[in-house]
């Protein structure tokens, strides 16, 4: 049964529908608002001018923009150099499950035991979180695959973490083990024969311009862009 407040009624984040361009803050804010009059500044095309990063990176960006993964349109202002949190995993991954790869959330699931955990966040990244959990991607424990009461939104994200994560995306359960002490391998080596990741070292800490290299390379990977 979904608990009171806003869990009872969640559905899936739905991206704004603005015809001309969406001015508001958000586009997941449900508003369009209205060019300069209101927030004084106009949301910029994707641009990865006076970028410092590689090719691929730079290419990763803009697949990650222009699919909403991130809404920060300028590289430079995307903060790729900071720790990922599992908060920002939770809409990153969601949004390239859902857009990418087509996936759809079960909304008959109930996520509410974590509701107090993410309590502060706005309403946006509650959706993501709950959307992370409803993709059955970030919602129990991966070392003993029970439901998790403190969705730690705050914590950064270790490379066994994401590498679970991503492979629960592209392939669901296919290389979980229920081995407490080697929950992780699995994924990480099929992440490593597809060439999606080359550094399979566990304890990590995923920077934000990595998360978002290993979800461009799955798109390559999965054949959604050209390998070009």
């Amino acid at each position: 049964m979904w608990g009171g407040g806003w869990w009872g009624w969640w559905t899936a984040p739905k991206k704004d529908d603005c015809p001309n361009w969406d001015f508001s803050p958000s586009f997941y804010d449900w508003i369009c608002g209205v060019e300069e009059e209101i927030y004084g500044w106009k949301v910029e095309e994707c641009s990865i001018e006076w970028s410092t990063y590689s090719n691929e990176e730079n290419e990763a960006y803009m697949y990650a923009c222009t699919n909403d993964i991130t809404t920060i349109r300028n590289i430079g202002d995307a903060r790729l150099n900071e720790y990922m949190t599992r908060a920002e995993m939770a809409k990153f991954v969601s949004q390239f499950a859902v857009s990418a790869l087509k996936k759809i959330p079960n909304t008959e699931k109930d996520c509410s035991a974590f509701a107090n955990s993410i309590s502060s966040y706005n309403q946006e990244m509650k959706d993501y979180m709950v959307m992370s959990c409803q993709l059955w991607l970030m919602w129990i424990h991966t070392s003993n695959y029970t439901a998790i009461d403190d969705f730690m939104p705050n914590k950064t994200v270790s490379r066994a973490e994401f590498a679970t994560v991503l492979s629960r995306i592209l392939w669901w359960n296919k290389y979980e083990s229920s081995d407490e002490s080697v929950w992780y391998v699995n994924n990480l080596n099929a992440l490593k024969e597809s060439w999606i990741i080359t550094n399979t070292d566990h304890t990590l800490i995923e920077y934000r311009w990595n998360v978002i290299l290993m979800i461009y390379r799955s798109a390559k990977n999965h054949w959604l862009i050209s390998s070009d």
